[in-house]
C-alpha cells in the first residue's frame, strides 16, 4: 500500500508520495514511522493530509511540493 498507491520512497533521508486512489475505493489510511517520528497519511478523493502523530517536525514531499508537519496532531493537507 505505502510503495504501490501512495507511492511513498525515500529520498537522501526524506519521505516523498505520490498518491493514487483506486476507482473503486472512498479513501485509504496508514500510520508509518521514519526517523522516530509517527506519521499519519489519508487519502481521500479531495485530498490528502499528513499528520505528525509523535516526534519533532518532519517535512515531506507531495507531489514535489514540500508540507512541514510541524505540530502533533494537526494535519497538513495537500490536493
Amino acid at each position: 500500500l505505502t510503495y504501490g498507491f501512495a507511492g511513498m520512497r525515500t529520498y537522501k533521508g526524506s519521505l516523498s508520495f505520490n498518491p493514487t486512489l483506486p476507482s473503486d475505493w472512498p479513501s485509504y489510511s496508514f500510520s508509518l514511522s521514519f526517523q522516530g517520528r509517527s506519521v499519519r497519511v489519508h487519502v481521500g478523493r479531495e485530498n490528502t493530509s499528513y499528520t505528525l502523530l509523535h516526534g519533532e517536525p518532519l517535512s515531506v514531499q507531495h507531489r514535489g511540493k514540500t508540507l512541514t508537519l510541524r505540530e502533533a496532531g494537526k494535519p497538513q493537507t495537500a490536493v
